[in-house]
């Protein structure tokens, strides 16, 4: 993810519980709401560094939707940067 200050961190998010802010309409909520999880959608998370150093989120709340995101390129399927299942390094997932 990336903060406001646009410093990226990676952040484990597969045990946190994702919900929406109160100022997204029902009418716009996807359920589950994990899959409104899109590059570019606005969250706020709530996490915490482990002994290890890695960060681990309780909570994610999508704070803005997406819009208007083009689609990705159908010929660019040769991703150096993840393998066909969409592992990235570090056994990060794509979402």
């Amino acid at each position: 993810m990336k903060g406001k200050n646009g410093v990226i961190r990676r952040v484990e998010i597969s045990a946190a519980k994702v919900g929406y802010a109160e100022n997204i309409p029902a009418e716009q909520q996807k359920q589950p709401a994990a899959a409104a999880l899109q590059p570019g959608t606005e969250i706020r998370v709530t996490a915490s560094q482990d002994a290890n150093g890695e960060w681990r989120a309780s909570r994610v709340e999508i704070t803005a939707a997406v819009k208007d995101i083009p689609p990705a390129d159908s010929d660019d399927t040769d991703d150096a940067d993840s393998d066909s299942e969409g592992t990235l390094p570090d056994g990060l997932r794509v979402i």
